[in-house]
């Protein structure tokens, strides 16, 4: 998720921010209310054939962000650090039966500062659980990363290793043959 998380800030940063500026003139600080809505589909490889066919198993993710986003500016206007408080849910379906296999949690805050490109996450920054089995993955606490390599820098808490594969998941879907993101739809609810 990490991939559509940041695939969805790359889209804030490169469509909003510079909207604000312009609306806001040189403000210290600007507030933005977003609500984003996405998913992505998995294709797993049940018959091991290596192509896309109806006997394998399709999975869709769906995700809901409530984001709260707050870009400080120095004198000159210019953009120096963008925090988002969140909440984000998230449900994992196997298209071929109709079954929520998982769901996908965390609240927390996540910052970049644009000159440095520090990212730091902090929170309950991942929680994937399935539904009467229990957790599969959970990460919190504080990390801070290069933004464009991901070298860490700095963590406190539990941040595991990803979990691997959605379609290892699901008993007899095979490995992972095809992941297409969606475009998100992002709602700007206004300044806050």
């Amino acid at each position: 998720m990490f991939k559509v998380f940041r695939h969805v800030l790359v889209v804030s940063i490169a469509t909003l921010v510079p909207t604000v500026t312009a609306l806001a003139g040189a403000p210290n600080q600007t507030h933005l209310h977003l609500q984003v809505e996405g998913g992505d589909f998995w294709v797993c490889d049940s018959n091991e054939n290596g192509a896309v066919d109806s006997d394998d198993t399709h999975l869709e993710g769906r995700y809901w962000f409530n984001v709260n986003e707050v870009t400080d500016y120095d004198g000159a206007g210019t953009p120096l650090r963008i925090t988002w408080t969140q909440s984000f849910h998230g449900l994992l379906t196997n298209l071929s039966t109709g079954e929520n296999i998982a769901r996908d949690r965390f609240e927390g805050r996540d910052s970049l500062d644009l000159t440095t490109w520090i990212y730091t996450q902090s929170g309950a920054t991942r929680h994937l659980f399935l539904p009467g089995e229990g957790t599969l993955y959970h990460s919190a606490g504080r990390i801070s990363m290069d933004w464009f390599t991901g070298e860490v820098f700095w963590e406190r808490g539990p941040h595991p290793p990803g979990f691997g594969s959605f379609c290892e998941l699901v008993q007899g879907a095979g490995p992972e043959i095809s992941w297409v993101p969606q475009d998100p739809t992002i709602r700007v609810l206004g300044p806050r």
